[in-house]
């Protein structure tokens, strides 16, 4: 089965050697101007947003925000720790480069779809090194906790809205105060933090991808 994969604000050029490179994984790149439009008819895709300066960071936070169900992958010219920590802040499920192996780039993509996230370890160390401790866990309610380990294994935020009754956009704000109660200012840093703290059943992926491919 292909997994159809849309190449957002990228030259037709970058989104056919993308094809190229993932067409043995089983994913299909294809260029899409109406990103929105596309999603309507395919929910279970995923999307590559070509990101190169801060106007395209805005179209990445904003895509994430229409798109809630959206696996998006930053697609990032040049890639760097601070890029790749900003898009995830601003909610991308994972970061490439064009210089990584089909191999790294079918990884970014399959760890999305299975709703995780991958990073660099560079980065993972340095939100460990956060100062970690029990009282994370012991300022969040049993049902925010529980809230964090769905996130986690993949429940999206619509998802979860549905099943505990909230709108999407209750519940998104729902979910800010819990990030804010752990120190955290993304889900991402939320997640890692409260797998580091024990209460997560699953982890959030990390791989030790080299940033100058």
């Amino acid at each position: 089965m292909t997994t159809l994969v849309a190449a957002v604000n990228t030259p037709r050029l970058v989104a056919l050697g993308l094809s190229r490179e993932l067409e043995g994984s089983g994913y299909s790149v294809v260029p899409v101007d109406d990103p929105r439009g596309w999603a309507t008819s395919h929910h279970e895709a995923a999307m590559f947003v070509a990101v190169r300066n801060p106007s395209d960071v805005d179209l990445l936070i904003n895509l994430i925000s229409d798109l809630p169900t959206m696996v998006v992958v930053a697609l990032l010219d040049p890639i760097s720790e601070d890029q790749i920590q900003l898009c995830l802040g601003a909610g991308a499920r994972g970061c490439v480069s064009m210089d990584w192996s089909s191999g790294d780039l079918a990884l970014v993509l399959e760890v999305g779809l299975r709703g995780m996230t991958i990073m660099p370890a560079t980065i993972a160390r340095r939100l460990a090194a956060t100062k970690i401790d029990g009282a994370y866990a012991r300022g969040l309610t049993k049902t925010q906790r529980a809230w964090l380990r769905d996130l986690a294994s993949g429940t999206t935020v619509h998802a979860l809205a549905t099943q505990v009754g909230f709108s999407e956009r209750v519940m998104y704000r729902r979910l800010s105060q819990v990030y804010r109660k752990m120190g955290c200012a993304t889900r991402t840093e939320a997640l890692v933090r409260a797998s580091a703290c024990g209460m997560l059943d699953l982890p959030v992926a990390v791989a030790d991808h080299s940033l100058t491919r």
